[in-house]
């Protein structure tokens, strides 16, 4: 994967090998810090339901994990009425907004 940057003349700078050897370093941190900011986005599914479960107490709703019901690693989590599946692992910012919505809770409710 490669990173389109485009290509400006910059004034009074020599576009020699030094230059695209400064390009390219750029461009491997510029990848890095995605990489790295990917990741600290990520929130595991015990952190989802302590953050659930929290925000549920706070709001006198009832919040259930029901083990059985869900398929290998998965769990069906339930809030009031509302209910969904929830893998195990990594969730992504994504897949945590997807939940919320299933749950039909608000964005900020975690």
């Amino acid at each position: 994967m490669s990173l389109a940057m485009p290509r400006q003349k910059l004034p009074g700078l020599h576009r020699g090998p030094a230059f695209f050897l400064l390009e390219r370093r750029l461009r491997l941190l510029a990848l890095d810090f995605a990489h790295l900011c990917a990741k600290l986005l990520v929130v595991k599914r015990e952190q989802l339901f302590s953050a659930l479960r929290r925000w549920c107490r706070k709001n006198n709703r009832t919040f259930r994990v029901d083990t059985v019901a869900g398929k290998g690693s998965h769990v069906k989590v339930y809030v009031d009425t509302a209910s969904t599946i929830v893998k195990s692992g990594d969730l992504t910012p994504v897949y945590v907004g997807l939940v919320l919505k299933q749950l039909e809770l608000p964005r900020d409710a975690i």
